[in-house]
């Protein structure tokens, strides 16, 4: 456990890419807010859970855009605590065992769709692009039917050729999108049209009722 006393801080950490599971944000702080700085730490590899704890419970809805785990409000800190770490044991177990099994081509192969950052498909050939490049494969199987297993996982079909995971779209624009590693990948407007519909990537988020209590 490791505790930042300021932004330029854990921002450092990030850097030098320490080993970072689940970070407990808050939203007011010296430097800047803590917002603004869980939209600088996507642009790094490390991907840790993100809990924002904060008295500024008005700003919850802001806190979307960078998909947080939970907001836990600081003055029910200690009653809210242990249902946040139960639901953050139940997901890790979830990332660890989630696969899914593809034959093709005479050959089995397990996919981990919650670690894949976007799909490819070239002359046939699918290249699955992990979050860690090392786990890059490339099978012989159809982006449609692909589709069809990846769409529960939050998968979208922005372009003829290409599936993304919403979990690793840094930003959005007419013409493509840009992912967390830096990678932009194409869009189609007739598939994806960011100023028009943007609600269809709310049914993916992992939105917990945290304003319903």
């Amino acid at each position: 456990m490791h505790t930042f006393l300021s932004a330029s801080a854990l921002t450092d950490a990030f850097q030098k890419k320490q080993p970072c599971d689940i970070l407990f944000l808050d939203i007011d702080m010296p430097e800047t807010n803590g917002i603004d700085l869980a939209v600088s730490l996507k642009a790094y590899e490390i991907k840790p859970y993100l809990i924002f704890v904060s008295t500024v419970e008005s700003l919850v809805y802001q806190t979307f855009k960078v998909n947080p785990f939970w907001f836990i409000r600081k003055r029910f800190c200690e009653s809210e605590l242990p249902e946040v770490i139960t639901a953050l044991l139940a997901d890790m177990r979830i990332h660890l065992l989630e696969t899914i099994t593809l034959n093709c081509a005479h050959s089995i192969y397990t996919l981990h769709p919650l670690s894949i950052c976007y799909v490819e498909c070239q002359n046939k050939i699918l290249h699955i692009h992990y979050a860690n490049p090392v786990q890059n494969i490339s099978i012989p199987y159809t982006l449609s039917s692909l589709e069809k297993e990846l769409l529960p996982y939050g998968f979208l079909r922005v372009h003829k050729g290409f599936l993304v995971n919403y979990r690793y779209i840094f930003t959005i624009n007419r013409q493509d999108i840009q992912l967390d590693n830096g990678d932009h990948i194409p869009v189609s407007k007739h598939r994806v049209d960011p100023y028009e519909d943007q609600t269809m990537f709310f049914p993916y988020r992992k939105v917990h009722p945290i304003s319903a209590r």
